[in-house]
């Protein structure tokens, strides 16, 4: 693969290839671009966003979600494959952190917009914390707290 739309591609076709993600880290990172060490984290840790194929839902959405409970509540569509850390989630774009609980992430009918964001996301983690999750420490406690986000009122509520 010569292009960075022919990585993105078969990662289209084949979501969960780990093994072309790191590849496609280590051809970032000769380029020097930032979204490198995303990318190894993601390969690394075999995470990648899932398609919400439930019957009752209107798009096949791609998305990532947190660990704050998302396995008791939505076990029928959540997996280890895209359970990230709450700290990291909660540094996504509002623009992709759709429910802005810091549970859900993506929602998109394309994976790479989804993954584009949880990169941009890692690279804003402190740097030991981004150690940490390349060596796997998808679980130990952040060293800053990440406050969840307040909630959205409803429509036509004051």
């Amino acid at each position: 693969m010569t292009t960075e739309d022919d990585f993105q591609g078969a990662l289209d076709a084949n979501p969960d290839d780990h093994q072309t993600r790191l590849v496609f880290a280590d051809w970032l990172q000769e380029r020097d671009d930032p979204r490198a060490e995303g990318y190894r984290a993601l390969g690394a840790n075999r995470l990648y966003p899932l398609q919400d194929l439930r019957d009752n839902v209107t798009h096949n959405w791609y998305y990532h979600c947190g660990k704050a409970g998302v396995m008791t509540h939505h076990a029928a569509i959540a997996t280890v494959a895209n359970l990230l850390p709450v700290d990291w989630i909660a540094l996504v774009e509002p623009t992709y952190n759709t429910r802005g609980d810091v549970l859900w992430v993506g929602y998109s009918t394309e994976r790479r917009v989804v993954e584009e964001a949880i990169v941009a996301a890692f690279g804003k983690l402190p740097a030991a914390r981004r150690a940490a999750v390349l060596a796997g420490a998808l679980d130990a406690d952040p060293d800053v707290v990440v406050a969840p986000a307040p909630k959205r009122a409803r429509k036509g509520k004051s």
